[in-house]
């Protein structure tokens, strides 16, 4: 318990120094400040606008301490591509779009099921799921083997799922195999 009284002060020590003020403390002795000469000339100059002249000297311009820089416009020749237009935006919370309206679609099938025997899965690898789908008429772009989270329970899907790209007009025919569409 000692040691914890120390490190807590030592920490609020620290603290305090660290949050105490940061300018310097003032000189013990003030030092003697000098004052510009107050002859007639000195006045004339104090109170001649810049860029004036009193007497024959002139008075240094004043400089502003932060300018401000202007953005020059940028010119766009004519013959400039328009920009493109925003994508529309996808359907918030997990809503299924309607695959038709896309060019291609990403479908899904789990490699197998959980506390199954390998040889009941529908497809012994991947290209035996690719070559189903091309032997029924669809089109597919790529295909690989993913991971997701499933649940871990009997007659869950594994993680493992056959990912293939397709056509979007043809999402029916693989529907009808129970293929589902990626989210």
């Amino acid at each position: 318990m000692k040691h914890f009284y120390r490190l807590f002060f030592s920490i609020l020590l620290l603290a305090l120094a660290a949050c105490g003020p940061s300018t310097p403390a003032p000189a013990s002795e003030p030092e003697e400040l000098s004052t510009p000469d107050q002859s007639e000339e000195g006045l004339r100059i104090a109170i001649t606008p810049a860029g004036g002249s009193a007497g024959g000297i002139e008075a240094a311009p004043v400089e502003e301490a932060y300018p401000i820089p202007v953005p020059t416009p940028i010119i766009i020749d004519e013959d400039y591509p328009a920009p493109p237009t925003p994508l529309p935006p996808s359907l918030p919370g997990g809503y299924e779009a309607d695959p038709a309206a896309e060019g291609t679609v990403w479908i899904l099938f789990p490699v197998g099921e959980q506390c199954a025997e390998a040889a009941e899965s529908r497809y012994a690898d991947l290209t035996t799921a690719v070559s189903e789908l091309t032997a029924v008429g669809i089109t597919v772009y790529e295909a690989e083997v993913t991971d997701l989270i499933v649940c871990s329970a009997c007659g869950c899907p594994t993680s493992a799922h056959y990912r293939v790209s397709i056509d979007a007009a043809q999402w029916e025919i693989a529907k009808a195999l129970e293929w589902i569409v990626e989210e």
